[in-house]
């Protein structure tokens, strides 16, 4: 932005009645050229943005929307942990509480004695 203030409300200058208040201008309002007369001209005071500043308020919006988001996650990730160390706190609480599976030997399988036999479909 550009802003210029005249010392004489009215003057006039590149086209333009400059008031004694302030007034802000987009950077491409004026030609480089008509900028130039406009900050040599004793009656006007020309300031211009520092797109530096700019840059850097900026940066610091983005670092404080960054620092938000993290802490966001942060405790997003705090639940969720505390939701896992519950879950597998119950597994092992059911885990511990059911009866052992005795191994099937080959033994076993052998004699027919396993469990897991297959059932066969009646009626074929």
């Amino acid at each position: 932005m550009i802003y210029i203030t005249s010392k004489r409300n009215g003057f006039y200058r590149c086209g333009v009645a400059h008031s004694e208040h302030t007034t802000a201008w987009a950077d491409d309002h004026f030609s480089p050229e008509q900028l130039a007369i406009l900050e040599a001209e004793p009656m006007l005071i020309v300031t211009r943005d520092n797109p530096q500043a700019q840059s850097q308020q900026a940066a610091e919006q983005q670092i404080a929307a960054l620092k938000a988001a993290l802490v966001d996650a942060q405790q997003r990730n705090d639940a969720l942990s505390a939701e896992l160390e519950a879950a597998n706190a119950r597994v092992a609480e059911l885990t511990a509480n059911s009866p052992t599976p005795e191994p099937v030997t080959d033994k076993a399988k052998a004699k027919g004695n396993t469990k897991d036999k297959a059932v066969k479909p009646t009626g074929e």
